[in-house]
């Protein structure tokens, strides 16, 4: 188990939260801002739960890999 930690630790370092967080935060404001304009109510809904959901999700992976190792 302890391999396997620290294998995901070497993968998902702070470059990669921090790029999963900036997918989230361009498609909370920028998909989800196009998407109303488009008059796509639905997928702009979507797209506001998929952005925070890639925020938060993001850094909540990435505490808890650093808590457990």
């Amino acid at each position: 188990m302890d391999r396997v930690l620290k294998k995901l630790l070497s993968i998902y370092s702070i470059w990669p939260m921090i790029l999963t967080v900036g997918i989230g935060i361009y498609t909370l404001f920028v998909d989800c801002k196009t998407l109303k304009n488009q008059k796509n109510p639905k997928e702009a809904r979507w797209a506001k739960w998929i952005g925070l959901i890639y925020m938060i999700g993001g850094v909540a992976f990435f505490l808890f890999i650093k808590l457990l190792t």
